[in-house]
């Protein structure tokens, strides 16, 4: 039963990267980039079966309690240093360009 339903993960993969390529006249293109995605998407299943639910779930939480805590370390400095020197819409605060 799993082979098939991974079976046809695969196949929609490959036709949505067809039919999206199709659109930009590189269809044989997206149909194999989309081969690639659906056997990165049925590895990646198959992997995760293998661990446990609770290490996922742990995993998941760490990286958002981790993403949440930098932002709030990150807010403080917006307050002394100001918007401009963390985002300038055109990216020239890492370029170096501009000033």
């Amino acid at each position: 039963m799993l082979l098939i339903i991974r079976s046809i993960i695969f196949l929609l993969f490959t036709i949505s990267g067809y039919f999206i390529a199709l659109k930009y006249s590189f269809g044989s293109y997206g149909a194999l980039i989309g081969a690639v995605l659906g056997l990165i998407a049925v590895t990646t299943e198959m992997l995760l079966r293998k661990i446990e639910f609770g290490i996922i779930i742990g995993g998941l939480l760490g990286i958002s309690f981790g993403l949440f805590f930098s932002y709030l370390l990150v807010l403080p400095l917006k307050l002394f240093l100001g918007k401009s020197h963390f985002y300038r819409g055109d990216f020239q605060a890492f370029s170096g360009a501009g000033h």
